[in-house]
This record gives structure tokens, sequence and C-alpha cells, in this order.
């Protein structure tokens, strides 16, 4: 936000959701928007407000299930809008693209990037290691190898064939196209986990350890 108002004088989205530790230790979900920006020779200052977002959930107080839960959420979002977005895009310009359209892709693809580890960070989810003890033990070295190993390859794949000059179509279509086994991965194993905790036995599983445990 700050850097496209840097080098463009404007910013399509003023305003991002952050997660924010009070004074008090307390973590709770802002709106912080960009109010004003003042350049001089020397220097930038920005001026940005806040205002508090009400969730259904607390960050800092995550269960395993709410973990699931948002890594599934993070999962879906990933395949609609950007998997099949950019992907859309990026075909479409593979033959004989306008000089600078292949670079607006570019462009949109980090910016789209950003806002995931954006919407990580509001979640709660941003760092792996409580995403992993989210899931039963026996399932926690498959996501840790995804989580920690196989993610952080395909994103540099994607970094690198952004970086690449000049730009090239088909090297975007390959990074993007790699991320979909992984994506796939994420949201199957966290549906399964969600679907144990819609059943009747662990409705009644849970409400049986609140009255044991007021």
């Amino acid at each position: 936000m700050m850097d496209d108002a840097f080098q463009f004088l404007s910013v399509p989205h003023a305003s991002m959701a952050l997660r924010i530790k009070t004074k008090i230790g307390t973590e709770s979900i802002y709106r912080v928007i960009l109010r004003r920006l003042e350049k001089t020779v020397d220097e930038c200052r920005f001026a940005f407000a806040a205002a508090s977002i009400i969730t259904s959930y607390q960050p800092e107080n995550h269960s395993a299930e709410t973990r699931i839960f948002h890594l599934y959420n993070m999962a879906w979002f990933f395949r609609r809008q950007f998997l099949e977005k950019h992907l859309h895009i990026s075909h479409k310009l593979t033959f004989d693209p306008p000089a600078n359209r292949l670079e607006e892709e570019i462009r949109s693809i980090n910016d789209d990037m950003k806002a995931l580890e954006a919407e990580a960070q509001v979640r709660g989810v941003e760092n792996p290691a409580n995403l992993i003890k989210a899931f039963p033990r026996r399932l926690q070295p498959q996501v840790q190898k995804a989580l920690q190993h196989t993610w952080p390859k395909l994103n540099q794949r994607l970094q690198t064939a952004c970086s690449q000059r000049p730009p090239s179509a088909k090297a975007l279509i390959d990074a993007i196209s790699a991320m979909n086994e992984i994506n796939t991965f994420f949201l199957q194993i966290s549906l399964k986990e969600l679907l144990k905790y819609g059943s009747d036995r662990a409705l009644v599983g849970e409400t049986h350890r609140e009255l044991n445990n007021p």
C-alpha cells in the first residue's frame, strides 16, 4: 500500500486489515487506512487511521478446529481468486501480448500474494508451526512437508518467474500451474478434518467436555 502510494501516487485499495497486539497483550483485528502521503525532496511522511473490526473469533485464542477452518478458507480463496484468475489471464497473454500488459499482470500477481500473506496474518495462521499442530499427529508430517518445504519452493519459483526479464507468460503459467497440486492437498486434508467436527458424535463429545470443565 505504501509502495503503491510512493511509486504511483495512487492506491487502488487504500486500506487493509491487520492483526495488532495491544499494550496490554490482547490481539485484535484493525482496519488500517492510508489517509495521506506527503513527499518532499528528502523524505516521505505517511498518515494512517485505524478502526477496530469485530470478528467472530479471537486471533490469539485459536482452537485446532479454527486454524484448520482458516486453512480451508485460504486454500479455497487461493484456488478461486489466484490460480483460476491468473492462469486465465496468463494464457490470454501467451501470444503477442501488449507491451505493458504482462508487466501489469506480474504486478497483480505480486499484489495478490501479498494479500494472501496479510490474510494469513489477520487470521492468526501465518506461523506454519501452529497449523501443523492443529492436525492429528499422524497427519503432521504431511502438513509439515507441504507448508515448510513444498510451498516455499513453489513460491520461490513464482517469484523467479515474476522477476524474469523480459517477462514470459509461459514461465508464469508453469509456476502457477505447479501450485495446483498443493492447493488441492490443503483443500482435501482440511475439509476431511473439518467434517469430523461436524458429526453428532463430535458435538456430543465437545458438549460433554464443556459440562465437565466449566
